[in-house]
């Protein structure tokens, strides 16, 4: 039974690969332009400058003193904080304490080291703190305090 399963899948995989193999014909013009011209080709695609932002962000620390404190009393306490953050552009915040997490789930748009999160629940404001990313951790900075997350 195994020897079966393990020849369809050789056999699905190596048709995939055939399929992807067709010839042109001579009438296709599709890589001219109007002109019958050769077609120029894109140009190189603009790397996104959100790519670093993206993924999940575990709270780690804290920069400045009163972010430290407050940091290290989450922590005595068993309390943890994450960010994940979407190409789409949407996210959460999960927040954990013991056995119940809560989760906000938020847009945002990250530009110029500016970080603005909108919540997609009643009753929250909208966040805007400085951020930066450096030797893979995330720092979200308000009026000289850090907080600072380290990626899963």
């Amino acid at each position: 039974m195994k020897k079966t399963i393990a020849i369809l899948l050789v056999a699905l995989m190596a048709l995939t690969l055939f399929a992807a193999c067709g010839s042109k014909t001579d009438n296709d013009n599709s890589d001219k332009n109007d002109a019958g011209e050769p077609a120029k080709s894109d140009p190189t695609p603009v790397p996104d400058p959100n790519a670093e932002l993206y993924g999940t962000w575990t709270l780690a620390g804290g920069e400045g003193e009163d972010a430290e404190q407050a940091v290290a009393m989450m922590m005595a306490f068993g309390m943890t904080m994450t960010f994940t953050f979407n190409e789409d552009g949407t996210g959460s915040e999960d927040a954990s304490f013991r056995d119940e997490t809560q989760s906000v789930p938020f847009t945002y748009t990250a530009e110029n080291g500016k970080l603005t999160m909108v919540p997609q629940v009643e009753d929250q404001e909208t966040s805007e703190s400085d951020y930066r990313i450096e030797d893979g951790k995330l720092y979200l900075t308000v009026d000289d305090q850090a907080l600072i997350f380290t990626k899963k």
